[in-house]
């Protein structure tokens, strides 16, 4: 059973973590949390040098985690506004799947806004809520478990517009590590 602080792998659950990793003290200076972030498994240490070494970089220290990410590759940010009608779920799916070093194949996206596509051999079929020009948060949710790969690392919401491909753990242990106690 997961222990995690943070409740199940739904949106409005990511909300919750996302404050954690925002409360994480401003006080730990961006080599520590990133000294944190390599020992937790979350980003290489050759990321974190690269960062580091371009300057004083970003420190705000939840931007300064989301950055370790970006330059780690295993962020994938998307507007929950879209643009267009239907959303592109079907990009953003290609997104998730880069990160996590596979593809999506016979992707569809339908009027209807059904998506559909087969990965690892399984076919995955998803009939988003019609929002409009905003995602369907819960069927974004669906589409970045479908495309987690086996194994302890998965995609973690921070926020309504981002997802980690990381150990949620680890992340939990970063956060708790550096969280101002409230």
């Amino acid at each position: 059973m997961d222990q995690s602080p943070f409740p199940g792998p739904f949106p409005w659950a990511a909300s919750y973590r996302d404050e954690a990793v925002a409360r994480i003290d401003a006080t730990a200076g961006p080599g520590q949390i990133a000294a944190e972030m390599v020992a937790l498994g979350l980003i290489s240490r050759a990321t974190a040098e690269e960062y580091l070494g371009n300057g004083p970089g970003e420190t705000v220290p939840a931007r300064l985690v989301r950055d370790l990410f970006e330059a780690e590759g295993v962020l994938v940010e998307f507007d929950p506004k879209s643009y267009t009608v239907p959303p592109a779920y079907g990009d953003l799916a290609n997104r998730f799947a880069t990160v996590a070093g596979t593809s999506c194949e016979n992707l569809e996206l339908s009027d209807d806004f059904e998506l559909s596509f087969v990965h690892n051999g399984q076919r995955h079929e998803f009939t988003p809520d019609d929002q409009g020009k905003y995602f369907d948060l819960l069927t974004v949710d669906e589409i970045a478990g479908a495309l987690s790969p086996p194994g302890p690392r998965r995609f973690v919401p921070l926020g309504e517009e981002a997802y980690v491909l990381v150990d949620p753990r680890a992340l939990d242990q970063l956060v708790k590590t550096f969280a101002i106690e409230a």
